[in-house]
């Protein structure tokens, strides 16, 4: 499984609310889940994350 994190306000900073993903993410093969998230948000989806991948 791979996880992408993606900061909301680097890919769309000028958007808010419900964004589509460019195609270049939605076409690759290894991405299974992609979050877009808040800037704040990212460090303790990413630990959160990585302790579910060690429980596996």
């Amino acid at each position: 499984m791979t996880l992408l994190l993606m900061d909301r306000a680097v890919l769309y900073p000028s958007i808010s609310g419900m964004m589509e993903l460019p195609d270049f993410y939605m076409k690759s093969k290894k991405l299974s889940t992609i979050v877009i998230c808040e800037r704040e948000n990212i460090n303790s989806l990413w630990n959160h994350y990585v302790e579910i991948s060690d429980q596996e």
